[in-house]
């Protein structure tokens, strides 16, 4: 391609892009931001009074503000109604009436109770397996982790050893 096509693409893609930033710059003025020399968005201040009310006599200066010292708030949002029953929380998780998790024993029991069971201890990887073939529900991401955090809590209270030669989990009794 020669430099004279390539200049003419790149003048197109300029105008193209200028047209765009106008569009962008009426509807950031709909909204009532302008742009100062320095091309800092400045918005002028609402007449939004929060809290307790100043006398407009003194302006709040009475209470301590010096002038041009105090920052205007910016408008919030309005808060959305109360979640209904059919609203997931949070990221997308089911509750834990949903999920049927409040009907389960803690993990940290389930594990141990897989120790206890196992006579030559468990390694991490089937604790995890052996606690979703248990039944376990959990709408983790990462279950491996969330079982990992539990058996480092186990080891921090001294239920559970682990033996460094095999990396198997053993009860502490049977240790």
């Amino acid at each position: 391609m020669s430099t004279t096509l390539q200049a003419i693409e790149l003048l197109q893609q300029k105008a193209a892009k200028e047209d765009e930033l106008k569009e962008i710059d009426s509807k950031l003025q709909e909204l009532g931001i302008t742009f100062a020399g320095s091309g800092a968005p400045v918005k002028a201040a609402p007449n939004v009074t929060v809290g307790k009310a100043t006398d407009p006599k003194t302006d709040g200066k009475a209470e301590g503000k010096a002038e041009g010292k105090s920052k205007p708030s910016a408008p919030r949002a309005p808060r959305k109604a109360a979640a209904t029953s059919d609203d997931k929380r949070g990221r997308g998780r089911p509750s834990k009436a949903e999920s049927g998790v409040d009907k389960q024993p803690p993990l940290e029991e389930l594990l141990l109770e897989l120790v206890e069971k196992a006579k030559h201890g468990l390694s991490l990887a089937e604790m995890v397996e052996l606690a979703l073939k248990a039944g376990y529900v959990s709408t983790s991401k990462n279950f491996h982790n969330m079982v990992q955090q539990a058996v480092g809590r186990m080891m921090k209270k001294k239920v559970l050893v682990r033996d460094n030669d095999s990396m198997r989990y053993f009860k502490k009794e049977a240790a």
